[in-house]
């Protein structure tokens, strides 16, 4: 399960083509009249939204290797070292 870390950033990726049906704080109408979504800009916005999720996909693909590598190397030694 751990390999499919790094293909399921790419198919996030795709989220940027129905982002506006999910999500809607992406409507520029709706950052004019909403008061609530205007404060939480800075937040929610599709430039940062996009570069957080590179960010945790790139952390999580790099928890899951370590973590591979670890299991690995435990079963080679029998010794589980960090």
């Amino acid at each position: 399960m751990m390999a499919f870390v790094p293909y399921a950033g790419v198919i996030m990726l795709l989220l940027y083509f129905g982002m506006h049906s999910l999500y809607h704080w992406s409507h520029e109408e709706a950052l004019a009249s909403d008061a609530i979504i205007q404060h939480k800009a800075p937040y929610l916005n599709i430039p940062f939204f996009f570069i957080r999720m590179i960010l945790f996909f790139m952390a999580w693909t790099v928890m899951t290797r370590l973590l591979r590598k670890a299991s690995l190397n435990e079963d080679k030694t029998g010794v589980a070292e960090f």
